[in-house]
């Protein structure tokens, strides 16, 4: 498995605060704000991101290349992706983003793969947060223990 960056960046569950939050199987050398370029969709339990023009907010999570294949392995599992196999429910690509100090990188993210599903679920447009920022950002309903 070659890395070729050692950072996810996440948006949904797997955010800090979030249900999924404590399945990482690594931790991180860091966390950052960042946001990229997409569609976010609201699936009920768990968003949707598709490429588009958004900007969608999440979080970079900094790995040292040693650490990637671990927290790939368990993150693919969580994600139901596996390469080459055409019934993932999500894919892992290589995608720019960009974090709030304005570090342009290249991270891995997941995108939804069950892409003729989309239409049945509701599109989060951006909005602004309370810097005036404006983002698309997806969040929980399901309060946190």
């Amino acid at each position: 498995m070659n890395p070729d960056s050692p950072h996810f960046f996440v948006y949904g569950t797997l955010k800090r605060g979030e249900l999924r939050e404590k399945c990482w199987p690594r931790d991180p050398l860091t966390v950052e704000p960042a946001w990229l370029s997409g569609e976010l969709y609201d699936t009920g339990p768990y968003p949707a991101l598709r490429p588009g023009s958004d900007p969608i907010l999440g979080e970079v999570w900094y790995f040292t290349p040693a650490a990637f294949p671990v927290v790939a392995k368990v993150l693919d599992d969580i994600e139901e992706y596996r390469a080459g196999r055409s019934d993932n429910l999500y894919t892992r690509e290589l995608t720019a983003c960009q974090t709030f100090e304005g570090t342009q990188l290249t991270a891995h993210t997941y995108f939804y793969a069950q892409l003729n599903n989309l239409p049945t679920f509701q599109r989060i447009r951006p909005s602004r947060d309370d810097k005036g920022r404006l983002f698309a950002s997806w969040s929980s309903r399901i309060s946190q223990p």
